[in-house]
């Protein structure tokens, strides 16, 4: 459980085609009564802004992006506070698993299906 930078959630898609840029968001709260400096660290996620200050209470969203590897990825975010010694000190952590997405017809691709064709097409 965190003490002062509590991760809410990370929203991410819950698939991705291999080698496709995806977007995700680190919402962390600031759950110490005094506002106080937070950072979000997520691999293996380029974050456009990693630290900021954050009000008592408040929310704050980190956004960041990374291309999608083969196989499953498992985002793994981590939340940190500045401490009056200096230091930043981790507090919390989530993990989230990005799936593969293959696709409907991924194994035509292959040639799964060699002389498959399309008769006809309803867009619904």
């Amino acid at each position: 459980m965190a003490l002062y930078a509590e991760i809410i959630e990370i929203i991410a898609p819950e698939k991705a085609a291999s080698g496709s840029p995806v977007e995700i968001e680190v919402r962390i709260r600031n759950n110490h009564s005094l506002g106080i400096g937070i950072m979000a660290a997520a691999w293996p996620v380029a974050m456009a802004e990693s630290a900021a200050n954050v009000e008592a209470g408040e929310t704050k969203t980190f956004k960041g992006n990374f291309t999608r590897p083969e196989g499953d990825v498992g985002l793994r975010a981590v939340s940190y506070w500045h401490g009056a010694n200096g230091y930043w000190h981790a507090d919390d952590e989530v993990v989230k698993v990005v799936k593969r997405d293959t696709g409907q017809f991924a194994a035509a691709a292959s040639g799964d299906f060699a002389g498959f064709a399309v008769s006809s097409l309803t867009r619904l």
